[in-house]
């Protein structure tokens, strides 16, 4: 497979957005530019040249910053040493009011610009589509607390959130949640504009902040929520000590915050957070995390065993290959996750900080889910191979 559409020096936005689109056809999750290789992009998380003879030069990575951006001193300041994290969105050809939308990474490195966009869903997500296990969906609207999700980088963190989150805005009650809530968001870019959503349709206001844009950082943005009257709140990431420190002093004034972690697992998740504070502050810090944790979802991507189609942005009625769109195997999402509930959450009380590990080990495995049950419950469903159910049994007996 390779893009046979117009590349040429120098690089245009038309062609840049021509191909964008192109990649995401193809079923590309992620897209690359980097100087002096041709694009790549990657399909069901393996990477493949979208080219093989157009290679990009280190001037036009510095155009594709600034034309990406829409800001002409991006490219400089990346240029300085400074990472720059935006959304960038193009509109579909023949497909009206609809808009394809990228998160965009770039980094300076020895070769000029290193440039990753992230292709986002081109609707915003629902919870109904995400095939997400009963057990868990009763328990994704706590009335206060906290709503971890974890997982490494590529993970389907954000999707799952802004699913969560997608269907908090709505006029439904889900188990319990109750309606009429404002929902608050920071994020660094906004993913998924939720302002689409008719008002009408809203059981509150919504109000989206970017780090950096609207907000100067992490910590202020978190800290700023309860005088704004949020009521649900959502943290794209939990990534330093402040930022932890202004959430769990929000979420102790009876607001429900949903946030996402980069960890392993569910026990995991728990400690990163713990352990991002100096040690005479962890014993402390895990109290407070103990009494606010509601729910902790880990989620991992893994090859689907059954291929599933994309549907062509521009079918050609004359192709003889695949006319109804383009064929991939695809993904599948596995979830470890735990309910903390007052039984589990008065047994915490009592552990001491060193074994809270092991203990939430032990809890996901009698109370929740793990990752290697998930997977077997996927693999009876024909969904992933006996080899993926194995490779990730194996990595939990071994953790164990």
């Amino acid at each position: 497979m390779e893009y046979t559409g117009p590349l040429q020096h120098t690089i245009t936005g038309s062609m840049v957005d021509q191909f964008l689109l192109w990649a995401v056809e193809q079923g590309a999750s992620d897209i690359i530019f980097r100087a002096n290789d041709p694009p790549w992009i990657q399909i069901d998380g393996h990477w493949q040249l979208a080219n093989k003879t157009f290679s990009i030069a280190q001037s036009e990575t510095m155009l594709l910053t600034n034309y990406l951006a829409g800001q002409e001193h991006k490219a400089g300041n990346v240029q300085r040493g400074m990472s720059a994290d935006f959304a960038y969105a193009l509109r579909v050809p023949n497909c009206r009011g609809v808009m394809q939308r990228f998160r965009v990474n770039v980094t300076s490195s020895n070769t000029g610009h290193y440039i990753v966009l992230r292709a986002l869903p081109r609707v915003l997500p629902k919870i109904e589509d995400l095939d997400l296990e009963a057990a868990l969906i009763k328990h994704l609207y706590p009335a206060n607390g906290i709503v971890l999700v974890s997982g490494v980088m590529g993970s389907g963190k954000s999707t799952l959130l802004a699913a969560l989150i997608h269907s908090a805005i709505l006029r439904r009650d889900l188990g319990g949640f109750g309606l009429g809530r404002q929902v608050l968001t920071l994020e660094q870019p906004i993913e998924f504009d939720f302002s689409e959503l008719p008002y009408e349709q809203r059981s509150a206001p919504i109000s989206q902040s970017e780090v950096g844009r609207h907000v100067e950082s992490w910590a202020h943005g978190v800290r700023s929520m309860t005088r704004r009257k949020g009521e649900i709140v959502m943290v794209g990431e939990v990534r330093d000590y402040e930022t932890l420190s202004a959430m769990l002093a929000i979420v102790e004034q009876g607001v429900t915050c949903y946030a996402t972690v980069h960890a392993q697992d569910v026990p995991q998740t728990v400690t990163r957070i713990i352990n991002s504070f100096p040690d005479h502050e962890r014993s402390s810090v895990a109290q407070i995390l103990k009494a606010n944790l509601r729910l902790i979802i880990h989620q991992r991507l893994v090859d689907q065993t059954n291929p599933k189609t994309y549907p062509t942005l521009n079918p050609n009625p004359k192709s003889t290959s695949s006319e109804k769109g383009n064929l991939h195997f695809g993904r599948v999402a596995l979830r470890e996750f735990l309910v903390i509930d007052e039984d589990l959450r008065h047994k915490l009380y009592s552990t001491p900080y060193d074994q809270l590990l092991p203990t939430l080990g032990l809890a996901v495995q009698d109370l929740g889910q793990s990752l290697a049950k998930a997977a077997m419950i996927k693999y009876k469903a024909g969904l992933i191979s006996l080899d993926t159910l194995e490779s990730l049994t194996a990595k939990a007996e071994t953790s164990a």
